[in-house]
């Protein structure tokens, strides 16, 4: 049996397992013969999964940590032993490795100046693997850079040079904005092109491509006129913003126009901070908490309940704007801007790296709620576009 394997995925965060959903889905209708192994971390798995349920399987990180640089060879095998090889993981990782056609990258943003020098060169290596084991390396949609890593000048050089010549072992680099492409090519690699993020292009899943027996969706009963606020650890800590202030008067104006207020994650690490939310409106019982771990494909059908959204997570900007629900955003990242964009709907997007005023929060709220079918209809428009486009068909 010859594997697809997909990397960067995770079941904790809806983004991360949606875009692991999708992969599954469009390599398994152009590739029926192909086992997929997905590779995450296994310490991150939810207990309650029900790993035997999935139509793939999952493998550890060892596929793409010191066991698979040691088969680089060189310096590469000799740095692998300094830092320490299980040598059972050793021939089993070489072994997964000579039987794989091709590897799927779906991390997202891994490889860039805010993840540091290790992780990003841990990410390219994987295009250096597949080379050396004739695999295809693909890199879907996602971010990059930028480069200027906060260290040393020779580091930074030698990094910047690792970069190159592993990434451009990759078949292709997608990258989802721009200037990321702008500054991969900065880089000195030509192997880039710009493309939407595959969940926005994608329509829907095939629950029985990634389940066995697929799960019924929990239903969740949402009340009319109402909105979901969906918070992000990235920005609670922003350094030009008391994100706190800013969700309190978002929440009290959504009151005051009579909307019900749920509060809900995309990713498990954002749970505490729905529940001091909810502690700072204790007393209010049209604030609700919802506390359950959806996945991606539950969230996809609830979304679907809500007027509109004010949401920090991508994905669950994506999700959103696939079902037609507007947003407006509180984000961190060039990513936001370029998908508002994308979708019409640049002027609800707040950058907290910048200061954003209440007023500005309030007033885009404001517009929104009396702006709904046309955000509705200009989403419409620009997703049909969008979904034109679907970066699987190009695979061989």
């Amino acid at each position: 049996m010859r594997y697809i394997m997909i990397t960067g995925g995770s079941l904790v965060n809806k983004g991360a397992q949606a875009m692991i959903y999708v992969t599954v889905c469009e390599m398994k209708k152009r590739f029926p013969d192909k086992e997929i192994l997905v590779v995450m971390d296994l310490n991150g798995i939810p207990k309650e999964a029900d790993l035997n349920n999935f139509n793939f399987s999952i493998v550890g990180n060892s596929v793409i940590g010191r066991e698979a640089l040691f088969w680089l060879g060189g310096i590469w095998s000799l740095r692998a032993l300094k830092r320490g090889v299980n040598k059972r993981e050793l021939f089993k990782v070489r072994k997964i490795w000579k039987n794989t056609d091709y590897v799927m990258d779906i991390s997202g943003f891994a490889i860039g100046k805010k993840w540091g020098t290790l992780r990003s060169c841990q990410t390219a290596m994987k295009a250096a693997l597949a080379k050396k084991f004739h695999a295809h390396c693909i890199f879907l949609p996602q971010s990059f850079g930028p480069f200027d890593y906060k260290t040393d000048e020779k580091e930074v050089l030698q990094t910047r040079q690792v970069l190159k010549k592993w990434l451009s072992d990759a078949d292709v680099l997608y990258a989802r904005e721009a200037l990321g492409k702008q500054m991969l090519e900065e880089l000195g690699l030509e192997n880039v092109k710009l493309a939407q993020d595959i969940v926005l292009q994608n329509k829907e899943y095939d629950v029985n491509m990634i389940y066995k027996n697929p799960p019924a969706v929990r239903p969740v009963e949402i009340k009319e006129k109402s909105v979901g606020l969906i918070p992000n650890k990235h920005v609670a800590s922003s350094m030009n913003n008391d994100v706190y202030v800013l969700w309190d008067a978002a929440i009290a104006k959504l009151l005051e126009q009579g909307y019900t207020v749920y509060l809900l994650i995309h990713d498990n690490s954002d749970l505490q901070i729905i529940r001091t939310l909810k502690e700072r409106h204790k007393e209010e019982n049209r604030i609700i908490l919802l506390e359950n771990d959806f996945s991606c494909i539950e969230y996809n059908e609830l979304v679907k309940k809500f007027d509109f959204m004010i949401a920090s997570r991508y994905h669950s900007i994506v999700h959103a704007y696939r079902n037609l629900i507007p947003c407006v955003v509180l984000g961190w990242a060039d990513k936001y801007g370029v998908l508002l964009e994308a979708m019409n709907q640049l002027r609800y997007n707040l950058d907290l790296r910048k200061e954003v005023s209440e007023r500005e929060l309030l007033q885009c709220i404001e517009h929104m709620a009396r702006s709904l079918e046309e955000n509705t209809g200009l989403i419409q428009d620009r997703l049909k576009e969008v979904q034109k486009e679907n970066v699987f068909d190009a695979l061989q």
